[in-house]
Order: structure tokens, then C-alpha cells, then sequence
């Protein structure tokens, strides 16, 4: 499937200007090089099968809402109900490489007067339920969104990784053999499995997604800098938990769970 979907790439005609523009995937989406957050930050786009996507992990530190400031990097602080961002162990140079860690509320620009949402209290902390596979903002610019699960499935049809799972003990699970199309940079550890982000194989990247190891934090402690790849999805679990998707640098699978919102992990945007 994946030599299919090298040799015959994905071309969508677009009219722009009385021009006609070619969409090719791992190029720029046709029309749009590059697009900017509320706050100015630019990111590049990258045309993957019918979608548009950011190239870089999102970097705002305020809420396209209220524009109050998101980061803190008191790291005794974590919080369901909070909105909170923070630079890998603090540091400004990860902060430019593979931008901010959001906890889920972040992310999605939750807790909002505007969109009527009201906190629900479940187990001593505060946490929010939006609709299933909602389509939102979020930290995103204007005319994008938070992906839910229903685009990164999207996505890992279009490259190649088959959306079936193989579910181990931990209940976490992974789909397809080979993650390496999407992760970009040589900041991976080093893998000898040639499907894994940290091989640097002639499939590297070949999406042009070029996701990078920015680890996480979790509650005080940041771990896993090049190592993981992690990304929220819009789509929650229950009140407590939402899904995401990662990369790590030694396995040839994209992993699909759900961990706890004061998470925080990285955000791709794509276009509505």
C-alpha cells in the first residue's frame, strides 16, 4: 500500500486567482505557503491527500479567545480546568524547535463564556466534555482547527498506515509498519527498525509532515524529548481523557490512546 501511494501521488486541481494550482502531497497546499496564528507566529503548510496541515507544532502562548497568557512553567501546577502551556523543561531553544506542550484545555480553547461551556466536576478536579469528534479551533488559526480522530484516521489512510490495531496489555494501540513517512528532522534517537521515526531510511519523511521529538509533560516532569512525537486530537474519551497520536523513535507504528487532559503534548492544525 505504501509503494502505491508513493508512485501515484494525490493531485487535486485548485482555481485561485483564475489560476489552476496543482495540489500535490508533501508540497505546500495550493495558494497557502504558510499561515499565521492570531499571535503573528507563522507555520508552513504541507498538502497530504485532500487535507491541508501545519508543518511545525503549534507556538501560542495566549487564547485566540481571550488573549490571556497560556504558559506557565511553575511545573507544581497541573490542572484539568486550567489552560496551560509550557516550554520543554523550560528551555526557550526546544520551545523554537518543537513549540509548546498544551494541556488538552489549551489546545482546544476550552472554558469559554463565548461557546456556553460550563466546568463539570468528576473526581475532586475539573474537566469539560465537548461533542464527539467536534470540529474546533482551538489554538489553531482562524479557518483551522484541532484534528479530531476522524482526520488522523484520514491521514493514516492517505500514507499508507492501515487503521487496524494491534492492542498489547497496556491497552495502548498501534497501526501500520511504517511511522517513518511522517516523522522529519535528525533529532530522533537512532532505530534499527527501517519503519521507525529514529531510521533514517529513503522513506523518511516522505509525507512531509515533518513531526520532531518533542516529548511531553506530565504534571511536574517533562520526558521523552527525542524520543516522542505526541499530538492531542479533538476527540475526548469522557471527561478526563481525550485521544492522541504519537511516533517514538524505535517503533514502526503510529500509537493511538487516551491520556489524561492536564497532559500536555503538541498540536498540528488543519485547514477547515
Amino acid at each position: 500500500m505504501m509503494k502505491k501511494y508513493l508512485l501515484l501521488s494525490f493531485l487535486v486541481v485548485t482555481m485561485i486567482g483564475g489560476w489552476a494550482q496543482v495540489a500535490e502531497d508533501g508540497k505546500s497546499c495550493p495558494g497557502i505557503p504558510s499561515v499565521t496564528d492570531h499571535e503573528g507566529n507563522l507555520y508552513h503548510t504541507v498538502q497530504i491527500g485532500n487535507q491541508c496541515w501545519t508543518r511545525e507544532n503549534m507556538r501560542a502562548t495566549t487564547s485566540p479567545t481571550t488573549g490571556t497568557c497560556i504558559v506557565n512553567n511553575d511545573t507544581k501546577v497541573f490542572s484539568f480546568s486550567g489552560k496551560i502551556a509550557r516550554w520543554y523543561n523550560n528551555d526557550s531553544l526546544a520551545y523554537a524547535k518543537y513549540g509548546l506542550l498544551y494541556n488538552w484545555n489549551a489546545a482546544m480553547d476550552t472554558f469559554n463564556v463565548k461557546f456556553g461551556e460550563l466546568s463539570i466536576e468528576k473526581s475532586g478536579m475539573t474537566a469539560v466534555q465537548l461533542p464527539k469528534d467536534v470540529r474546533r479551533r482551538g489554538i489553531c488559526p482562524k479557518g483551522w482547527h484541532v484534528p479530531n480522530d476522524a482526520d488522523w484516521a484520514e491521514l493514516e489512510l492517505t500514507v499508507g498506515i492501515c487503521t487496524q490495531e494491534e492492542v498489547f496489555d497496556d491497552s495502548e494501540a498501534w497501526r501500520g509498519r511504517n511511522s517513518v513517512v511522517l516523522a522529519g528532522g535528525s533529532d530522533w534517537n537512532s532505530s534499527e527498525d527501517p519503519g521507525a521515526p529514529g531510521n533514517y531510511s529513503p522513506d523518511r519523511n516522505k509525507t512531509g509532515f515533518t513531526a520532531l521529538p518533542g516529548g511531553y509533560f506530565r504534571e511536574s516532569n517533562f520526558g521523552n524529548i527525542q524520543y516522542d512525537a505526541v499530538f492531542w486530537t479533538a476527540t475526548q474519551k469522557d471527561n478526563d481523557e481525550a485521544y492522541y497520536r504519537y511516533l517514538y523513535f524505535n517503533r514502526h507504528s503510529l500509537g493511538r490512546t487516551e491520556y489524561g487532559k492536564y497532559y500536555g503534548f503538541s498540536v498540528r492544525c488543519v485547514k477547515d
